[in-house]
């Protein structure tokens, strides 16, 4: 009779596993795909550098005063006005 019982509960089992595993494992790497980008602030000089922030997220990227920072466009653009993001540990 147990082992009825095992059998019937060992396919479901099974399935919960797997299916945590997935989410598990998708979790680690949306954290590992995110492309950092140098975050810029606009005082006292246009554009000069602050932190890593990534180009894609939730809150927005601050530096160590509070100061939200921009990203560029390309390398070579004079304005810092593309939005980036904090950059989660």
């Amino acid at each position: 009779m147990k082992n009825r019982k095992l059998k019937m509960i060992a396919p479901f089992l099974t399935l919960v596993f797997a299916i945590s595993g997935a989410f598990a494992t998708k979790a680690v790497n949306n954290t590992e795909n995110l492309a950092t980008v140098p975050g810029y602030i606009d005082h006292p000089f246009p554009c000069e550098m602050a932190i890593e922030c990534v180009d894609t997220g939730g809150p927005a990227c601050l530096d160590s005063n509070g100061n939200e920072v921009f990203g560029k466009e390309n390398p070579n653009a004079t304005t810092c006005q593309t939005e980036v993001f904090r950059l989660e540990p």
